[in-house]
């Protein structure tokens, strides 16, 4: 199996399993845009494509998000399914489709915000026709509402696009965006989670140590009650007529929402390990993002709508997608979870950036935007640190593909 120079040949380690080249392109937009971010805004870098305020969020969520979207679906749904892998050719496929809206904003180009918000809708449309069969033809459909996540995700990138292309205000657009990227969250975090929890509550009882007597189970009626008023909240924002009190309304509903969902979380100490308490921090983001974002809406003004709308980005969103690359990340090239002390670190630093965000909405201080942006920096540095070469080299193991390692036979830390 070949780790050579030419990542474009077949044999390459880079295409055994479909989360390696989407996190890597997903680490990269997320270490490029803000460092981007940081120069034009600190020492007025002229870089054309980067001036506009709604850049850094447009290209983190077309490029970064989108990624992250493509990694975890192509390498989760044959599991969920209990199917075949999808083959390596559609892999290369895939990561071609994507490459293009994920460039697209950095050309200084008429459009091409618009473009490459069109260009990341119909990938997603793509990507939903490979998944939809083997979510469909599964037993009970449990897991179909991954499915619904991904129309919500392209029906906003559509509105965005032509938004875009008219010269029409994008910014409730690109909230809808946002709000979809939230709550694939809860869909992808709902799963990963019972994992986890269960994991921890295991440990526990091993060791002698009490502990519940049900396993944690991430019940679907609290959260498709949540889903449910994000996706209203996101429709709501893009009508022709605003209304913003009702919009709040339902933003502090959607954070009572994620806020009775949390409630599944609380088993006890096993919550207080790095890993469930690292995936709890992304419901606490959400669910005060939501909140603020609602205060703003009924009275408070901008600038706690922006502090709401970065604490769902930063702290919900981002978070996210760093714990799925820790924990995906590496069960699925055949590698134990890291149990060293930088990944607290990198993850107090993303909460850390979230709340510095927060902090640079509310009085507009430029030191906390300086320190929210090193933070997020540091935070995917050590990521790309520990998880590149894992992503771009063959299995320890000899296994080719997503498989996780077996019981007892996990490889390197």
């Amino acid at each position: 199996m070949r780790t050579g120079v030419n990542p474009l040949h077949p044999e390459h380690a880079l295409w055994q399993c479909a989360l390696r080249p989407f996190f890597i392109g997903a680490l990269a937009l997320a270490l490029a845009v803000m460092a981007v971010w940081l120069l034009v805004l600190g020492v007025g870098l002229p870089l054309a494509t980067a001036a506009h305020p709604r850049w850094h969020g447009l290209a983190l969520l077309l490029g970064m998000g989108t990624a992250a979207v493509a990694g975890f679906l192509l390498t989760a749904v044959p599991e969920f399914t209990l199917s075949p892998e999808f083959p390596e050719p559609l892999m290369r496929r895939a990561f071609a489709f994507w490459l293009p809206g994920a460039l697209l904003p950095w050309l200084p180009l008429p459009q091409a915000e618009a473009a490459a918000a069109l260009a990341q809708c119909l990938f997603l449309a793509w990507l939903s026709r490979q998944v939809l069969p083997r979510l469909w033809q599964q037993d009970g459909r449990p897991h179909l509402e991954l499915l619904a996540g991904l129309l919500g995700l392209q029906a906003a990138l559509l509105g965005l696009a032509q938004a875009l292309w008219r010269a029409q205000p994008a910014g409730p657009w690109l909230d809808a965006l946002l709000l979809a990227f939230a709550a694939l969250t809860v869909l992808a975090a709902s799963r990963i989670s019972m994992r986890i929890v269960n994991r921890a509550l295991d440990a526990r009882r091993a060791a002698g140590l009490p502990v519940p007597d049900d396993p944690y189970l991430a019940r679907p009626p609290r959260r498709r009650l949540a889903l449910t008023l994000l996706a209203a909240l996101a429709t709501l924002g893009v009508l022709p007529t605003p209304l913003p009190r009702v919009q709040g309304w339902l933003a502090l509903a959607s954070a009572a929402a994620m806020a009775a969902l949390m409630t599944d979380w609380h088993v006890g100490r096993a919550l207080l390990r790095r890993w469930p308490l690292a995936l709890y921090a992304v419901y606490v983001s959400l669910a005060l993002g939501c909140a603020l974002f609602g205060l703003g809406l009924l009275g408070l003004g901008g600038a706690w709508i922006s502090a709401g709308r970065h604490l769902i980005a930063v702290g919900g969103f981002g978070l996210a997608i760093f714990m799925v690359m820790a924990i995906a990340g590496r069960t699925h090239v055949g590698v134990a979870l890291d149990e060293r002390p930088w990944l607290p670190a990198a993850v107090l630093l993303l909460l850390g950036a979230a709340a510095a965000r927060v902090v640079a909405a509310l009085d507009g201080s430029w030191l906390a935007l300086l320190a929210a942006a090193l933070a997020w920096l540091l935070a995917f540095g050590w990521m790309a640190a520990y998880s590149l070469p894992l992503w771009w080299r063959c299995r320890a193991d000899g296994q080719r593909g997503c498989q996780e390692p077996l019981d007892g036979e996990e490889g390197e830390h």
